[in-house]
């Protein structure tokens, strides 16, 4: 049960920095072109409120949680 505390927080701190991998386009593979910002945005707020979920409500209590784990994954 430990682990899987440890790892819904890292992972909710993966989902909550993805706006900054929205930045960067080294390869030309992180960004849309054209730049469309509306869908950029959209997409980085689904993984933040996904994050903070997994962070503050999941971590908390796993068990309680399952089916939003389940999608998660």
């Amino acid at each position: 049960m430990f682990l899987l505390r440890v790892s819904l927080i890292g992972f909710g701190l993966v989902f909550c920095s993805v706006y900054w991998l929205f930045q960067l386009d080294p390869l030309g593979g992180w960004a849309w072109t054209p730049p469309q910002s509306e869908y950029q945005v959209m997409i980085v707020g689904i993984y933040m409120v996904l994050g903070l979920m997994m962070i503050f409500q999941a971590s908390r209590d796993p068990l309680r949680h399952v089916l939003f784990i389940r999608f998660v994954i």
